[in-house]
């Protein structure tokens, strides 16, 4: 659905959520079949979309994030360990380094201020998160 709403209305700013990832982590355990097999039809997901742009000759106009909000082991994610705080954040699109490894922290809030960034919009004061300036170019 998103695939083909991307294509058709061409919003400014679109947010998939794809909460059965975590149900899954919590249900099954982090790093069970079921939760690599949610990944996997994740990552095809975002392929459609990803195919959907690129068949509507938009794939240059959007920068696309893929972030998880939570590490985890077992079926837990509240221990501190690193695999509980640990998330993917990966970036692409215009204004967006290519090929390039972030080399500075980032947190969770970060994601908001590097969004509002890429759209050119005003940061908050009060917002915490800063932009990832270094995946930016």
């Amino acid at each position: 659905m998103a695939a083909a709403y991307l294509a058709a209305e061409q919003p400014d700013l679109c947010v998939i959520y794809m909460g059965n990832i975590d149900e899954i982590g919590h249900r099954d355990g982090w790093m069970s079949a079921p939760y690599r097999e949610a990944i996997a039809q994740g990552d095809r997901a975002i392929g459609r979309v990803l195919a959907a742009l690129d068949g509507a000759g938009l794939r240059a106009r959007y920068a696309l994030l893929v972030q998880a909000d939570h590490g985890g082991h077992e079926r837990d994610h509240s221990a501190g360990a690193p695999e509980d705080l640990t998330i993917p954040w990966v970036l692409s699109g215009p204004g967006v380094k290519r090929n390039h490894r972030i080399q500075t922290p980032v947190m969770i809030y970060d994601t908001a201020a590097t969004i509002a960034h890429l759209l050119d919009l005003p940061r908050p004061a009060v917002w915490d998160g800063q932009p990832v300036y270094d995946a930016l170019d």
